[in-house]
């Protein structure tokens, strides 16, 4: 790694609220730093139902991108100064995304909804993947409803 390169701050988004949060957390992280700011989306292949109604590999790909670019372009439109910002979209599972593309990074920004405490103790997320697995501070941050 070069000394002289900026840090990177990889976050995770999927187009909710609470990633929203978390990408605004880790613009206005990246500003404070002078570091870039990784976004990570991950998609998934469609289901026989969605199969079914036409949903393909590269459909599915092109609206990961569009969601992922449209809450960017919401989180630093209104912004004078932006950090670099580095898109990644892949066909992946998540959770392992976010802990292989911070592995370098400064830090693994993700959000997380308050489902309450049964969903909780059950969930399967992306969020609890990168806390449990990840080699770099993890930041969770919460919706903001």
């Amino acid at each position: 790694m070069n000394d002289n390169a900026p840090q990177t701050i990889v976050v995770g988004v999927d187009g909710s609220d609470a990633s929203r949060a978390a990408l605004t957390f880790a613009v206005q992280e990246a500003l404070l730093r002078g570091a870039n700011v990784e976004v990570v989306t991950a998609w998934s292949t469609p289901t026989y139902e969605e199969s079914i109604l036409g949903l393909q590999a590269a459909a599915l790909r092109e609206r990961a991108e569009e969601s992922q670019e449209a809450l960017i372009k919401d989180v630093v439109g209104g912004l004078e100064r932006t950090p670099d910002i580095i898109r990644t979209v892949e066909h992946t599972d998540a959770g392992q995304l976010l802990v292989d593309r911070s592995a370098d990074g400064a830090m693994l920004v993700v959000g997380a909804t308050d489902k309450g405490r049964l969903s909780r103790a059950v969930l399967g997320s992306a969020s609890t993947y990168a806390v449990r697995h990840a080699k770099v501070p993890v930041v969770v941050v919460p919706d903001q409803e």
